[in-house]
């Protein structure tokens, strides 16, 4: 269906949507027709502002009947208004429109609409807020006329009733449109709010009587006598006691001007009468608190005699008025002398104001001369004014500070959690105040670029130290091949040199060694044990019990090493102890170095008696050559002789040795 102007296109989209709700893709096709079966000759900028005015005119005929709508509880005013916003948000999704005609046309309606209608139109806003907000730049463009547009509506609404909760939604909605560090909402220049105005007890107490009187007069009762009597009794109190009260409720009262402006210590208002002021509230504020304390405690026993503990709890969480759910509230207290006992008596009073004396002291603390030499060279120059916390002030205000501490904490009830939080909000209160005197610098981190390589480093040593942390997997071949490697194995021969058969303590020991160094290898490659934090520990691998079963290899070949030496060295098994095998056979060695060694002095000591004896035999015969030379070839046999039954005898005792060993060695066989 073709249409001759977009005003036309318009009135016939709206009215053929659904009362309820419908499905955003049809809604799109049918803009989306419409844009392509409504002629038009003009230039693109033209034609936006044809169909901005023609949903802008929809809408505004649909406005004026709000005054029916708020009398109407069954209207379906809104959710006709809500439909033309789909339409029009359709427009613009499909470049119709600018791309700020949406904020645009909600400033001009919200300053139209009464706060209830505003509040209504500002739900779809929530629900609709990423679409509204795509590509809006938080210094300039849409996001300037969003800022104007909430900011107006803020100043229309209240501080009571039901458009604080209003306002709290818009405050929520520009936290999470706009960053974080956006200064259009620190209060850059550190505005403080309206001056306290000072009050009088005697002025206060002059206007409650006058009141009563009014009231008196009109009261057209009977009696009027005797009230006139009761009245001037309660009315003459003790002067004295009058005015200890007036002077104590007029310094009371007296904080409040430092508390919403402390710039009031550079000029009228001297650290010395802020001293005296909180020295005189404190006292009054601790009795109150010591009271509180005195009552809970006798309600306490009281209670604890009559029910046991699981009914105390219970009641306490069932009962509404239970810490935590309703107690806590913001109220406007009044200034009335004759409430002022009153509310020192309540203990939500006590903490706001214990609260706000903290918020000052924290804040004065920032002028002491080292706090101010880290900040006063700053560019923003709005928050800074003449004063300088001297050393012995500074002093009385830590002091204060902890006494305050412990008088929140002592607090009933909930304290010790009131208190806590109270220290969260003031800590985040002092970084926010530094980042604010720093002019609001950014603090989100830009996206940096990097490489394929940087980027997947981390990546790449993740999957390394899982893949090494696999049992000990190792990178090539199989685990049995690394560990024969890293045992120094280079060929076959070597296995099967390890792998024969043999009683001797030295192949014993050789073999308890291999194993060792095996052990030591598969406990390397057991996974670190976990710490405290882990919230699930992996399962022991199987590597636990291969050093089970390698352990218990290496005590049969020590019991093999320790039964092979006990024929031949039976006297050495005491340095083995419970079976240590190596240090066996460090000590049959140093046995048989020592028996080498002194068998090899005994040769060489018999070897050099038979050398002095053929050297006199040969002088004997040297001497008896001069005789006659038969002689000397006589004894020169005989000494032949001599030599050749001696080596028959050694031979002859090496045999008997041997034959000694293979005869012991055959008995050992035989046990």
């Amino acid at each position: 269906m073709s249409f001759k102007s977009p005003d036309a296109a318009v009135s016939a989209l709206c009215n053929k949507l659904p009362t309820g709700s419908f499905d955003k893709a049809a809604l799109d096709a049918q803009v989306a027709q419409v844009l392509e079966t409504t002629p038009s000759s003009s230039s693109a900028e033209l034609r936006r502002a044809k169909w901005e005015l023609a949903l802008k005119t929809n809408i505004f005929d649909l406005a004026m009947n709000e005054g029916r709508a708020l009398k109407d509880p069954g209207t379906k005013y809104y959710d006709e208004m809500k439909h033309r916003f789909d339409v029009s948000l359709s427009f613009l999704q499909q470049d119709a429109c600018d791309s700020s005609f949406m904020l645009t046309l909600l400033e001009d309606l919200l300053q139209s609409q009464s706060i209830t209608s505003c509040a209504r139109i500002f739900t779809w806003v929530e629900a609709h807020a990423r679409a509204l907000t795509s590509g809006m730049h938080e210094t300039k463009g849409k996001s300037l006329v969003l800022l104007r547009t909430l900011n107006n509506l803020l100043r229309r609404l209240s501080k009571m009733g039901a458009d604080p909760v209003f306002s709290g939604r818009i405050l929520a909605f520009l936290s999470a449109v706009f960053p974080l560090s956006e200064k259009s909402g620190v209060n850059l220049r550190g505005e403080y709010g309206p001056v306290w105005e000072s009050v009088d007890a005697s002025v206060e107490r002059q206007e409650e009587e006058a009141e009563k009187a009014e009231a008196m007069k009109t009261d057209e009762v009977e009696g009027a006598e005797e009230k006139k009597e009761d009245a001037m009794q309660v009315d003459s109190p003790d002067k004295e006691e009058q005015n200890k009260k007036d002077a104590f409720y007029k310094v009371f009262w007296s904080l409040q001007l430092p508390f919403s402006r402390p710039p009031v210590f550079a000029g009228i208002l001297s650290m010395a009468d802020f001293r005296t002021a909180v020295e005189a509230v404190l006292p009054r504020l601790k009795e109150a608190t010591a009271h509180d304390r005195a009552l809970a405690g006798g309600k306490a026993g009281h209670e604890s005699s009559a029910t046991t503990s699981g009914t105390k709890r219970k009641r306490a969480s069932d009962s509404p008025d239970a810490p935590g759910v309703s107690d806590y509230f913001f109220a406007k207290f009044l200034t009335s002398p004759e409430l002022l006992d009153l509310e020192i008596a309540d203990v939500h009073f006590r903490r706001q104001v214990i609260f706000q004396l903290l918020v000052l002291l924290q804040h004065l603390d920032a002028w002491t001369p080292t706090a101010k030499a880290a900040w006063c060279n700053t560019k923003n120059r709005s928050l800074q004014f003449d004063f300088t916390l001297q050393p012995d002030d500074a002093t009385w205000v830590s002091d204060v500070r902890t006494r305050l501490a412990g008088e929140l904490r002592s607090s009933v009830p909930a304290g010790g959690v009131f208190a806590e939080t109270v220290a969260v909000v003031l800590e985040r209160e002092r970084n926010w105040i530094r980042w604010k005197n720093e002019g609001c610098p950014p603090f989100e981190m830009p996206i940096r670029e990097v490489g394929i390589e940087e980027e997947t480093k981390e990546a790449r040593k993740r999957m390394k130290a899982e893949r090494e942390g696999k049992e000990g997997a190792p990178r090539y071949g199989s685990a049995a091949l690394k560990d024969l490697w890293e045992n120094g194995f280079k060929e076959l021969s070597q296995l099967e040199v390890m792998m024969r058969s043999t009683d001797d303590i030295h192949g014993y020991t050789k073999t308890i060694k291999a194993q060792d160094k095996l052990i030591d290898m598969m406990k390397a490659r057991l996974p670190p044990p976990p710490t405290d934090g882990t919230p699930a520990p992996k399962l022991p691998p199987r590597i636990a019990a291969q050093i089970e079963g390698a352990e218990a290899m290496k005590l049969k070949t020590a019991w093999l090493a320790m039964r092979a030496a006990r024929g031949a060295h039976y006297g050495m098994l005491q340095h083995a102890g419970t079976g240590d095998v190596v240090a066996l056979e460090a000590a049959i060695e140093k046995a048989e170095a020592d028996e080498k060694a002194r068998a090899d002095a005994e040769d060489v000591d018999m070897k050099g008696d038979l050398d002095e004896e053929v050297k006199e035999e040969n002088g004997d015969v040297v001497d008896a050559g001069d005789g006659d030379p038969q002689e000397v070839e006589e004894m020169k046999a005989e000494g032949a002789a001599v030599e050749s039954m001696k080596d028959v005898e050694m031979a002859e005792g090496e045999k008997d040795v041997t034959r000694s060993a293979e005869v012991a060695a055959a008995g050992l066989q035989g046990q």
